[in-house]
């Protein structure tokens, strides 16, 4: 990410923008690459520049006091999109109706933004964060995104079809209704609300852990610490958490299993049908 991000500063360089005094982006109606800098400034610098492809560069509003970046797409190129190829910087958007379009051909947005990073995204976007105090992220459509470390709250709203990849976060908020994968390296505080179809993976985390499974999937967590460990079972998939949780409330009601490594304190635990809750010590 470091060396896509210092490619960016340099492409940027030479490009053209504009920039208002506010903290919140929305992206609509476009395919694009969005590489986001966080950086010491109370203002949001827009940068735009066209891809190889046919698809038209979006264009830059100001309304409402937001930065607005908005392509020329509509509901029936959208309808269906879906990023092919599992490396994040390759691939195609696949847009309906439309031959696939490589990553890489793209127009690309440069966002120079305040360390605490505000986007609304409705579009195929493939997106990248550079190191931030905080993020609020939703997204509608598809795409992907990563994120490089968040010092404090990293929060996720995701309604379309969407890969996610962060490494560090002081706190997670996870919620999805749509379909993708999420993996999250290590966090702190972890709450997840899934439900569409989707995996979410922490490898590590530090504090309370709240997870709601409604849809279709599974949540592995698999290392770390848990304050409090709180887990609800109502869809289809399982919540796994192999490391150690100072105290257990769990409740599966759906198809699945909540499993836990070991819990040392207080463990309160209601299963029914075809859902249990496993502790192996």
């Amino acid at each position: 990410m470091k060396a896509l991000l210092l490619a960016a500063a340099a492409f940027a360089a030479g490009a053209p923008a504009a920039s208002a005094a506010t903290q919140t982006v929305r992206l609509e109606d476009l395919a694009a690459r969005v590489v986001v800098m966080p950086e010491a400034r109370s203002d949001v610098k827009v940068e735009i520049r066209p891809g190889a492809s046919d698809i038209a560069a979006p264009r830059l509003f100001w309304e409402g006091g937001q930065a607005v970046v908005r392509g020329t797409l509509d509901d029936s190129d959208l309808k269906n999109c879906r990023k092919s190829g599992k490396d994040f910087d390759t691939g195609n958007i696949v847009l309906h109706g439309r031959r696939n379009v490589a990553v890489k051909d793209l127009p690309v947005v440069i966002l120079h933004t305040p360390q605490d990073v505000v986007i609304n995204a409705d579009g195929a976007v493939v997106g990248e964060v550079g190191a931030a105090r905080s993020v609020s992220l939703s997204h509608e459509r598809c795409g992907a995104w990563k994120f490089a470390d968040v010092s404090g709250r990293l929060g996720l709203d995701i309604e379309g079809v969407a890969d996610i990849y962060a490494t560090r976060a002081g706190a997670a908020i996870v919620k999805l209704e749509g379909m993708g994968d999420v993996h999250l390296v290590s966090v702190g505080a972890f709450t997840a609300d899934l439900e569409g179809m989707a995996d979410i993976t922490v490898d590590r985390v530090n504090g309370p852990v709240d997870v709601s499974l409604e849809g279709m999937g599974d949540v592995r967590i698999k290392s770390g610490a848990a304050t409090t460990f709180k887990a609800t079972l109502e869809g289809m998939g399982d919540v796994q958490f192999d490391g150690v949780a100072a105290s257990l409330d769990a409740s599966a009601d759906g198809m699945g299993t909540i499993r836990v490594a070991q819990v040392t304190g207080a463990k309160r635990i209601s299963q029914s049908g075809f859902a249990k809750v496993k502790i192996a010590r």
